[in-house]
């Protein structure tokens, strides 16, 4: 057999296996616009299609797939009060949100619309939506929007491409100057160099890293990841901890803007288990590595007495960032309760609670098909693409549909059968019979 035959049976087969993969990566029901329930921590995806350089677009898990499909998407991963975008006014020339607008149907509630691909009823539904789907909605005022809206992430500003990235990359827990941006390692500390991560190995860490030190494989004692790696070319950074050794992540960005209210709760016990300065534009790891050293030894001491004045009022500060022990929580709510309301670590703690209190991911429903061996396949999703069209048409590409699915099922019956090889002139041949 060459490479351009195959079986029907193969090709079926192949096909049932790639739907299954798809849904065991999408598994939840896209039939509910998180647009409805508020702001949310939630995992968003950029739109560039939808979004402009001036408006930036996220939409949610739903709207992903049922509104922009066909769209640029860029996957961001969870936001902190997030309200999704599509069906608002921030996406100009906006035609509504297609899963709140089937709410919208009359005689049918949120809870009792599901649409079955491919059903009559559906091209029912759809021949009203176009008139009954609402003005645009108001977007939220809470979403705060950063470059990884645009496609970028970290301090270096790289676009992420997830078939080229290798390198770790954490998430800042805090977020609140930074806008929860993913950052790789070196960048954390300054080195313009990729780092080498041992301890999780080379590939694209948030394709499997749910939070930062989940995955860690070693205790983070010493001054690198684990056991050298002679296939990863990466430079280790001294003094990183391992992913397992902390539990969240805070850049030095965020740091910055409360290093006061930081600089206070790296000495409650409990809290902080390690802080890295962030130094500019440094090629080398030795350069770096000394600039650490000096920083450790002058960092936490006052100046002498006998320094001149003039010295003293120009000491520079240096952006640090946080990385939390596993307990920082419990440290951080015993801590809270010591102090003054009129406090500024107090009040700082009562604007950020998510540093403390419970702080889940929002997850939808799961889909009650997805292991089904009825759910509709991607043949089925074509039919909900062609049913999006006004009533006409729709009905039209129904009708071919039908047609081409019927012919295509009686062309390779036989073959199924007899597991024959179907050949690539055996099917132009069979497009050319249905194109006359």
């Amino acid at each position: 057999m060459t490479d351009t035959e195959l079986t029907a049976v193969d090709y079926i087969a192949e096909q049932l296996a790639l739907e299954r993969e798809a849904k065991e990566l999408m598994p939840f029901d896209p039939n509910e616009c998180t647009y409805v329930k508020g702001p949310l921590r939630q995992m968003v995806y950029a739109c560039l299609t939808c979004g402009t350089a001036q408006s930036p677009v996220g939409v949610c898990y739903s709207c992903l797939i049922r509104c922009h499909s066909t769209h640029e998407l860029v996957e961001l991963f969870s936001k902190r009060d997030f309200v999704c975008d599509c069906g608002t006014t921030r996406i100009l020339n906006s035609k509504g949100c297609t899963v709140r607008g089937e709410s919208e149907l009359p005689g049918e509630s949120t809870a009792t619309v599901r649409p079955r691909s491919g059903s009559i009823d559906m091209a029912r539904r759809n021949s009203f939506r176009s008139l009954l789907l609402p003005k645009d909605d108001i977007p939220s005022s809470s979403n705060r929007y950063n470059q990884n809206y645009h496609g970028k992430f970290c301090s270096c500003e790289k676009l992420y491409n997830p078939l080229e990235e290798t390198g770790t990359m954490i998430q800042c827990f805090l977020g609140v100057e930074c806008g929860e941006d993913w950052y790789h390692l070196n960048c954390v500390v300054g080195i313009n160099e990729p780092a080498k991560d041992t301890a999780t190995s080379t590939g694209n860490i948030l394709d499997r890293l749910p939070g930062p030190g989940q995955d860690a494989q070693t205790d983070g004692s010493g001054d690198n990841h684990g056991d050298d790696d002679d296939d990863n070319d990466e430079v280790i950074i001294p003094y990183f901890p391992s992913l397992g050794a902390f539990d969240q992540f805070i850049c030095w960005k965020c740091v910055q803007l409360y290093h006061k209210v930081f600089d206070v709760l790296r000495t409650v016990d409990g809290v902080v288990h390690s802080r890295l300065p962030h130094f500019e534009e440094l090629k080398l790891v030795d350069e770096w590595k000394e600039k650490y050293n000096h920083w450790l030894n002058h960092d936490d001491k006052q100046t002498d007495n006998d320094e001149p004045k003039i010295k003293r009022i120009k000491k520079q500060f240096i952006p640090y960032s946080v990385f939390l022990n596993s307990s920082f929580r419990s440290s951080l709510i015993k801590y809270k309760l010591t102090l003054d309301a009129s406090n500024q670590v107090y009040r700082f703690l009562e604007s950020n609670s998510y540093l403390y209190e419970s702080d889940p991911v929002y997850e939808p429903p799961k889909d009650e098909d997805t292991n089904s061996s009825t759910t509709g396949s991607i043949l089925d999703l074509g039919t909900d693409v062609l049913l999006s069209l006004p009533k006409e048409q729709a009905v039209e590409g129904l009708q071919a549909y039908n047609m081409i699915k019927s012919k295509l099922r009686d062309f390779f019956k036989p073959f199924a059968e007899q597991g024959k090889v179907v050949t690539e002139e055996e099917i132009r041949d069979f497009f050319d019979k249905v194109k006359k």
